[in-house]
């Protein structure tokens, strides 16, 4: 089984990273045997993660769409990825979206592009996702991609693409701690690379932070200012979407800058605005301490899993060339972080990954079944730890508590410990696996669990009594978060509103 998955993703089409505010697509040129972007219907190698629904007959995907945001909010999306997962519809212009749809007309434009570009149709994709994606997110962007027709032959953690195609362009050993800085996430993966082996040690990350949070703390930051005057009148938003693309570059230029300078409009009245980067850093600071405290939570679990110097810190996605976010590296790992093609090192190391996988495999993430501790305290037991090497089947052996119990209900929790053991509180909630057990079973009654991860990070849970053979399994989503509904259904509604519409 393991050797057939080898042969599918060393046979994929191409690669798709699904980014926050871009999305980007990657194929191994077959001449030079290299990876290479393609060319998106934006221009260059990024297409904006935007969908605009103009009217029943229309929509639009990209930068066309992004541009209408703040013009018009009622008909644009631009946080797709973050909102993957909910199970909440998205009225768009009066129509309702899942949020799976929404991502499926996204890749299909991106799909399109890469297919002009290859000169073939495109079926088998290795997606890329956020090394903190909960199970019911990787799941859901699976889904988006299976409703256009698409089979996603894996998901690679972004944070292990980028440091593959570090490793194997600059051929540096030691051992490292890869930061990428996406528009909407923050991921972390450290690395040991020595004779020309990667041993994973450890991966985490924040759904949440990302460089369009510093973009909108700068944003903040000129309206105070100058004094900006906001209206719902159309001059209004007009003036804002000027000002959101304006700050966007400007935080782009203080990357290279000790203070950069740009002209605005608010009110009617135009303004010269003068930002420094010391001004920059100061309206960030509540972004750079929630980025302090998840760093230097990783640098411990590093040092409990026996990881005491780093070699190397490198910086990657659109955020990574922030010089706040490079000096909290280094204040907390103790060197200087190196830049590695910040837009595109997740999708070319990523098809890098996909001519040799067996190379490369880690989870960081934990799963456990919370337990009583003899004095009655609740823990969770990791019987996956995120240390461990993905694929991965674990069992754990537990016994009844008293005789005639008609029921085990293990508790599933994920969290990013290295540990065997951890306070409940310590992990998130995942769902119940209910084992019903046969009348008459004594107390002491051995219970075993299994607990199976696969390479895209879905995980699945046994549990079974052993002298009667009872049993149950349960692929997670999480309980009470996510209900997908059919793939199929959700094509449908797809390709009928495709019908009707011009984009």
């Amino acid at each position: 089984m393991e050797k057939k998955l080898f042969d599918e993703i060393t046979n994929i089409d191409c690669v798709i990273d699904f980014g926050t505010a871009n999305t980007v697509g990657a194929y191994q040129n077959p001449v030079f045997k290299v990876p290479m972007c393609v060319p998106m219907s934006d221009g260059g190698y990024k297409l904006s993660t935007a969908l605009y629904i103009e009217s029943d007959t229309h929509y639009a995907v990209g930068s066309v769409a992004k541009d209408q945001s703040i013009l018009e909010p009622d008909k644009v999306e631009t946080d797709i990825k973050r909102k993957l997962g909910s199970s909440e519809k998205t009225t768009l212009n009066g129509i309702g979206f899942s949020k799976e749809q929404m991502a499926a007309l996204v890749m299909k434009e991106a799909v399109r592009s890469i297919e002009h570009e290859l000169g073939k149709n495109v079926k088998n994709v290795l997606l890329t996702v956020p090394a903190a994606f909960t199970p019911h997110e990787r799941k859901a962007i699976i889904c988006a991609a299976e409703i256009i027709g698409l089979n996603v032959v894996e998901l690679l953690d972004e944070p292990i693409a980028a440091a593959i195609g570090y490793i194997e362009t600059k051929n540096q050993e030691g051992t490292m701690v890869l930061i990428d800085i996406g528009a909407g996430t923050s991921d972390f993966f450290a690395l040991d690379y020595h004779n020309q082996k990667l041993t994973p040690l450890l991966k985490d990350g924040i759904s949440d932070l990302g460089g369009n949070d510093y973009t909108d703390a700068l944003k903040e930051g000129i309206k105070k200012q100058i004094g900006w005057k906001s209206s719902e009148d159309f001059r209004s938003k007009q003036e804002e979407q000027i000002l959101s693309g304006k700050a966007e570059e400007m935080k782009q230029r203080l990357s290279k800058l000790e203070k950069d300078q740009i002209v605005l409009t608010t009110g009617g009245q135009t303004k010269l605005v003068k930002v420094t980067i010391k001004e920059f850093e100061s309206w960030t600071r509540p972004q750079q301490d929630i980025l302090l405290n998840k760093l230097e939570e990783f640098k411990k679990n590093l040092t409990e899993v026996g990881v005491k110097n780093i070699d190397k810190v490198v910086m990657t996605g659109g955020g990574g060339s922030m010089p706040q976010i490079k000096k909290l590296a280094e204040e907390v790992f103790g060197v200087e972080p190196i830049e590695h093609d910040c837009n595109y090192a997740v999708s070319k190391g990523a098809v890098i990954y996909s001519q040799n996988p067996e190379k490369y495999s880690i989870i960081g993430k934990a799963y456990g079944v919370r337990v009583l501790t003899m004095k009655g305290e609740p823990k969770i037991n990791n019987i996956i730890k995120a240390c461990d090497i993905c694929p991965v089947v674990q069992n754990k052996s537990y016994e009844t508590i008293c005789d005639d119990q008609e029921r085990v209900t293990l508790k599933i929790y994920e969290s990013h410990a290295v540990e065997q053991y951890i306070k409940e509180a310590e992990g998130i909630f995942l769902g119940n696996v209910v084992l019903l057990l046969p009348p008459g079973l004594k107390k002491g009654a051995s219970i075993e669990v299994e607990f199976k991860l696969d390479k895209s990070g879905l995980l699945s849970v046994m549990a079974k009594e052993k002298e009667s053979g009872c049993s149950v399994a349960v692929s997670f989503e999480p309980e009470g978060v996510m209900d997908f509904r059919p793939v199929k259904e959700q094509r449908a509604e797809i390709e009928k509103f495709l019908e009707n519409t011009e984009g």
